[in-house]
């Protein structure tokens, strides 16, 4: 059985308690396997009634019925590896840079985890196969927007993004058409403008792929694909440098699948601007 399927599908109807559950069983399957009712209650912050609940509330008996199903799937999966490390403590004087940079290849290693190849694929699918990509988002997010638009764009696909200046993101939204795509970038704290927009979007039967925190952000309810990015930070903001990663994953991708298309608008380019003096010849 899926059970990440399982809790993502139930999610959204789970009380708010249960949810914090749920997070946790999404961020730490393993752990979870592993933790006693009681040591799970502790971790998570809630009751063991809620503990007991939420495995009911995923169509199980009690707790140890549920624990004991996700433990025999866990054992079929080895515990997953850290593809990336930095220099053992030891060797590492405990500083600023260290500190943000252990927690940076932590977000990495478990946004890797994270982002599942069928659901990385599909993604790219749908920037591929829009007329048109537009990107969202508010707060740091709105760097993001500009950065993936700014890279799909040197990758002939045609790319813009939604300036919350003088529109608000809907009614920037009623111009697009179902051939299009929009890439909402959502991280705690969740805008409701941008997931506003992406609920329009859906029901203008746009598609949307969603980039946020979590397979289970307010955004997912809305989005065709999510893909899952970890912006934990030493400080109260996200930190974006697992999300640069993914950025940077998706052009690579999107390059490798439009070879010709950005090789046509290379040559077009440079040839526009060579006939008006933009190039400085050295």
């Amino acid at each position: 059985m899926d059970f990440k399927a399982l809790v993502i599908g139930r999610y959204p109807d789970l009380p708010k308690h249960q949810k914090k559950v749920a997070d946790f069983f999404l961020d730490h399957p393993h752990d979870f396997a592993m933790l006693s009712i009681l040591e799970l209650a502790k971790r998570v912050g809630v009751s063991e009634a809620t503990i007991f609940r939420f495995a009911q509330s995923m169509g199980f008996r009690s707790f140890s019925h549920f624990k004991n199903a996700v433990m025999e799937e866990t054992q079929k999966v080895v515990q997953p590896r850290e593809p990336f490390k930095l220099l053992r403590d030891e060797e590492l004087p405990e500083n600023p840079l260290t500190i943000v940079a252990r927690q940076d290849i932590q977000n990495i290693n478990a946004t890797i985890h994270k982002i599942t190849d069928d659901g990385f694929s599909r993604a790219i699918d749908l920037i591929v196969g829009a007329n048109r990509v537009y990107t969202c988002g508010l707060g740091i997010s709105a760097i993001s927007c500009r950065v993936l638009a700014y890279l799909l764009n040197q990758m002939a696909i045609p790319a813009s993004v939604l300036i919350h200046d003088s529109a608000t993101f809907l009614e920037q939204i009623t111009l697009m058409k179902p051939e299009d795509l929009l890439i909402a970038f959502s991280l705690p704290p969740y805008s409701r403008e941008t997931v506003d927009a992406a609920r329009l979007a859906k029901e203008r039967n746009i598609p949307v792929l969603g980039i946020c925190d979590r397979e289970t952000a307010p955004l997912s309810l809305y989005s065709s694909v999510v893909l899952p990015v970890v912006t934990k930070n030493v400080l109260f903001t996200n930190s974006i440098t697992a999300l640069v990663v993914v950025i940077n994953a998706i052009a690579t991708e999107v390059a490798r699948r439009n070879k010709i298309e950005i090789s046509k608008y290379q040559e077009e380019l440079l040839s526009i601007l060579e006939a008006s003096n933009y190039l400085e010849r050295i």
